[in-house]
């Protein structure tokens, strides 16, 4: 009798490790994808409307297939980790929504009508509270418009009360960093950090607003910047330590500033700069400072507006 061949060997044990690996239910690798993503931030992730808390969301949410469940599943995990563990929780934002679509039927001029849905097909919402909204589109748009939605709550959010809604359309603050009248200070950052991120970025710049869906209100502006930040961390911070007379670093400067009031124990850059530079640090109290100074008018844009609400 002639004995099988190696690779013939290979091949049938490849079949059965494909085979076992696909009869694992997607409930559970989802279950425990949600489990760790709530151990790590402190909020639920959901993909089902009616698990939302109370709040005002969008007219069509529909529910993203069990596939399309487990990648979204994985690529918000992987981005809140950006955030220290526990932060969602410490600022109050209890749950976290993604879905296929966000539809509503009322637009509001940034958008056209969609024909398929019938409706504004936008990107996320956040109800003002503790949840906030994402629509997967694609890989490259659901982490920005996931940043972009946390940073609307953490803009309402003081040590841990959220009660600052104002700020969406009202930032005084903002508004003095950006007219030159109260200026924040560049980052302190080592030459040696320096030149790692430098290694790490696209050498990017961002000299005025992120976009032009910023100019529809304060409150997008700076989640815009937010969802800038995230994405293009080296290059942030390198900016934010260097060329702190920009408008575009006053507005990062600003988001920072935001970052660190919102929680209670106050969040430092100096975590910022440990998730750019992939290394581990412990949570640091510094704080981004405001220096009196005129800062000069810049009118260049850079970005896409790809978190865009």
């Amino acid at each position: 009798m002639k004995r099988p061949s190696l690779v013939l060997l290979l091949a049938l044990l490849s079949v059965f490790v494909s085979q076992s690996s696909a009869e694992e239910p997607s409930s559970e690798a989802l279950a425990n994808l949600q489990k760790t993503f709530a151990d790590y931030c402190g909020a639920h992730l959901v993909f089902n409307a009616k698990d939302l808390p109370e709040g005002t969301y969008h007219d069509i949410m529909p529910s993203l297939n069990d596939e399309g469940q487990l990648k979204a599943a994985r690529l918000v995990l992987a981005e809140i980790r950006k955030l220290p563990p526990r932060y969602l929780d410490k600022v109050g934002l209890k749950s976290v929504g993604i879905f296929a679509a966000c539809v509503s039927r009322q637009g509001d001029g940034f958008r056209d009508f969609d024909e398929r849905w019938k409706g504004y097909r936008y990107f996320g919402i956040y109800n003002g509270k503790n949840a906030l909204v994402a629509a997967y589109y694609n890989d490259a748009q659901l982490p920005g418009t996931l940043h972009h939605e946390v940073f609307h709550h953490i803009d309402a959010t003081r040590k841990g009360e959220t009660k600052y809604t104002t700020e969406f359309v009202r930032d005084e603050r903002f508004r003095r960093a950006l007219s030159g009248t109260e200026r924040y200070a560049a980052l302190r950052l080592s030459e040696a950090d320096l030149n790692a991120l430098r290694k790490l970025g696209k050498g990017r710049i961002l000299e005025n607003a992120v976009g032009p869906y910023c100019e529809k209100n304060v409150g997008e502006d700076k989640a815009e910047t937010a969802r800038y930040l995230m994405a293009d961390l080296p290059d942030a911070l390198v900016q934010m330590a260097t060329r702190s007379e920009l408008t575009g670093s006053q507005r990062l400067l600003h988001v920072l500033n935001k970052y660190q009031q919102a929680a209670p124990d106050r969040l430092g850059p100096e975590w910022f700069l440990s998730v750019a530079l992939g290394r581990a640090a412990p949570l640091a109290a510094a704080t981004v400072v405001p220096v009196p100074a005129p800062a000069p008018a810049s009118t260049a844009i850079l970005g896409t507006g790809e978190g865009r609400r």
